[in-house]
C-alpha cells in the first residue's frame, strides 16, 4: 500500500504595517507601488484627483515613481515612513532680469527637465543653455576687508564703485533701450493686475490634466512682457545684489547650481522656495530675433547685472561698449 508523502505547504508573505503620512496601510513586501497607492486612496475616502500625487521617501531621498516595482525592489521596509504629495508644486522663479515669478514646476523629475518644461512655457529657445541656481547668498566681507584696506585704497574702491554706479544710471535714463532695469521683487508680470483665474491656476498645486492648460494661459499674459523689462530705480536693485570680493565667494557662489540629473525635491527644495534661473553655458546659436526676443532680452539683463556687481572682470572702456550694444 502506497504510503501517502505530505505536501509542504507554501509559506504566507508577512504583512505589515507601512506608515503614509498618517495612514497606517498593511501591505506585502511583494505589492507594487500602484498597489499601495490604490489601496491608500481607498482608505482616505476623499473625493480629489490624485493623479499628480506620488509617494516620496524622506528618509532614502528618492521618489518612488515607478508603479510597477514591488516594496522589496525599493528596499522599502516596516519602519520606513512614506508622504504621498503632489509632484508639481508653487516656487518663486527668478528670471535673469530679476523679476520673480510664481510658477509651478515638477518636482519628480530632473532638473534638466524642469528647466526644459520652464523654458517652453515661458517662450525661451534653447533650454539646455540655462539651469537652476539656488538662491543662498554669500557672507559679505567688505566690512572686514575695508578695515585690513589703506585709506588711499579705500578712496580708489569707491571711486571704482561710483563709476559703476554712474554707468548704470546712464543705462537706466535711457529711454530708448529695449531692456531696462527692473525691481526684484515684483510678483507680477504686468502692469495690469492679472486675471484672478490665471493667477490662482499658477499658485495652486494643478493635477495633471489642468497643468498644461494653466501654464498655457500664463504664457499668453507674460510673453509679450518677458521681452522688454521695465524700468525701476538703479539703487533699489543694486543693494540686492550679491558682489563677490574674491575668488573664493565667486567659487561658493558657482558651486549653488543645482545637479541636473537630480530632481529639485532630492536637492532639498522646498514648496515656494525662491530659485534662480540662469544662463550657465555660454555657447549660443540660433539666435533670431524673431523668435527669439524673450531670449536675448533675458540674456543681455543677465550679463548686465553680471558687469554692475562685478561678477564678471571687464574694463571700463569694454563696459562702455556693452552699454552701447542694446
Amino acid at each position: 500500500m502506497p504510503i501517502p508523502l505530505s505536501q509542504p505547504s507554501i509559506p504566507r508573505q508577512l504583512s505589515w504595517n507601512l506608515m503614509i503620512d498618517s495612514t497606517a496601510v498593511v501591505v506585502t513586501g511583494s505589492m507594487t507601488i500602484g498597489s499601495v497607492m490604490v489601496q491608500l486612496v481607498n482608505r482616505l475616502d476623499i473625493s480629489q484627483d490624485f493623479s499628480d500625487y506620488a509617494l516620496w521617501w524622506p528618509k532614502a531621498n528618492i521618489w518612488l515613481t515607478n508603479t510597477k516595482w514591488t516594496l522589496d525592489q525599493y528596499g522599502v521596509q516596516s519602519d520606513a515612513h512614506l508622504n504621498f504629495t503632489s509632484m508639481h508644486k508653487s516656487i518663486r522663479l527668478q528670471l535673469p532680469d530679476l523679476r520673480v515669478l510664481s510658477i509651478t514646476a515638477n518636482f519628480s523629475v530632473s532638473v534638466f527637465a524642469a528647466v526644459s518644461k520652464l523654458c517652453k512655457d515661458l517662450g525661451i529657445r534653447h533650454a539646455e543653455e540655462l539651469s537652476l541656481l539656488h538662491s543662498s547668498k554669500v557672507t559679505n566681507t567688505d566690512v572686514s576687508n575695508e578695515r585690513r584696506t589703506s585709506p588711499r585704497r579705500r578712496r580708489h574702491n569707491i571711486g571704482t564703485l561710483n563709476r559703476h554706479n554712474s554707468m548704470g544710471d546712464s543705462l537706466a535714463n535711457n529711454s530708448s533701450t529695449v531692456s531696462t532695469l527692473c525691481s526684484p521683487t515684483t510678483p507680477k508680470l504686468r502692469s495690469t493686475p492679472i486675471n484672478e483665474t490665471t493667477e490662482s491656476t499658477v499658485r495652486h498645486q494643478r493635477p495633471i490634466s489642468n497643468l498644461s492648460k494653466s501654464l498655457n494661459s500664463l504664457v499668453t499674459n507674460i510673453d509679450g512682457n518677458l521681452a522688454r523689462t521695465p524700468a525701476t530705480p538703479l539703487k533699489n536693485v543694486l543693494s540686492q545684489l550679491v558682489k563677490p570680493t574674491n575668488i573664493i565667494e565667486k567659487s561658493r557662489l558657482n558651486g549653488l547650481w543645482y545637479d541636473s540629473s537630480k530632481s529639485l525635491m532630492e536637492q532639498n527644495t522646498n514648496e515656494n522656495d525662491l530659485i534662480l534661473l540662469r544662463f550657465k553655458y555660454f555657447t549660443y546659436y540660433d539666435l533670431n530675433p524673431k523668435f527669439d526676443a524673450v531670449r536675448l532680452n533675458q540674456l543681455y539683463e543677465q550679463a548686465k547685472w553680471s558687469v554692475l556687481s562685478e561678477d564678471i572682470d571687464c574694463t571700463e572702456e569694454e563696459m562702455m561698449t556693452f552699454a552701447a550694444l542694446q
